[in-house]
């Protein structure tokens, strides 16, 4: 487990919605919302920042950690955890939270 540790001024963060878990059928992983009948099948890298999503994390802070995991340049990974990001938030698997103050 990561522990991040940051002051954060209004900064927004994202979460995966509590109503959303993670299934696994056969060989893929698949994000749930049970209440709204809507999956979403992730890859390697999806499930990478869906592990890191479980508490709220800046979209700053995923980028930065998978460009530490991956040869990946900053554009190229910008762009996809934004698509990514965008994604989850139209089908209501992650949240947006606001948060003040400092965290750990």
């Amino acid at each position: 487990m990561m522990v991040i540790k940051q002051e954060i001024s209004g900064i927004m963060t994202y979460q995966g919605n509590k109503e959303s878990v993670l299934k696994e059928v056969g060989n893929q992983q698949y994000v749930w919302n049970d209440k709204r009948n809507i999956y979403y099948k992730l890859g390697e890298i999806g499930m990478i920042i869906w592990e890191y999503c479980q508490y709220p994390i800046s979209k700053q802070q995923i980028i930065s950690m998978l460009m530490d995991k991956y040869d990946v340049s900053k554009e190229d990974c910008e762009e996809q955890v934004e698509l990514f990001i965008k994604e989850l938030l139209e089908d209501e698997l992650l949240e947006l939270v606001n948060l003040k103050g400092c965290i750990e």
